[in-house]
């Protein structure tokens, strides 16, 4: 009887394990939930430009922020991420913004949601969207109507809306016993999103 050759036989072997390993692997990432495959976006991602440095908001402080891709926002917002997700969403960072050197001695928040809508066409329909549901909407001096606008409806702040080319921003201040600052800080952080597009 004659004896196959060690070296192909062991090749084929090699290979074989190495094609099994790779479907297996291709599987559990498939099989897993939305929640346990979102990471943070690597360095290269577009979002991650758009994030607040504490030195371009002083006397702000840049706090923390998470990462949602796609259905993973679930996650990240309590109801209403199926509004985000109709419109085309692909990524999003919730960034936390503090300021507790108020001069009026307020306890100053911001929550930035800074969203990845893949095409210009995408955010803008989403600012359309969240505008047109705005309580008591309202425009900002130094930008169109048709790029940025706050609701001025709550109590101590107000939620403002912008999109730059294949981003949409929504941001929640709170805090203000005065809400012309809150328009004045909310414009200051729209001016500084609009510079990095």
């Amino acid at each position: 009887m004659r004896q196959l050759p060690r070296k192909p036989f062991l090749l084929f072997v090699s290979i074989l394990v190495l094609v099994t390993f790779a479907v297996i692997a291709s599987l559990c990432i498939v099989c897993s939930p939305a929640s346990q495959l979102t990471v943070k976006a690597p360095s290269t991602t577009p979002i991650d430009s758009m994030i607040f440095a504490s030195a371009e908001i002083s006397p702000w402080k840049a706090d923390s922020v998470a990462y949602y891709q796609g259905t993973a926002l679930y996650n990240g917002i309590d109801g209403g991420a199926g509004q985000y997700l109709d419109q085309g969403l692909i990524e999003t960072a919730i960034q936390t913004l503090v300021n507790n050197a108020s001069p009026s001695n307020d306890s100053l928040n911001c929550k930035a949601y800074i969203m990845d809508f893949g095409t210009s066409a995408n955010a803008t329909n989403m600012f359309d969207t969240v505008m047109s549901k705005a309580v008591d909407k309202k425009t900002f001096t130094s930008f169109p109507s048709t790029i940025a606008g706050f609701d001025d409806s709550p109590l101590v702040g107000i939620i403002a809306y912008a999109h730059f080319d294949r981003f949409f921003f929504q941001m929640d201040l709170e805090g203000y016993s005065d809400k012309t600052k809150a328009i004045n800080d909310a414009d200051k952080f729209l001016t500084i999103l609009k510079s990095k597009t």
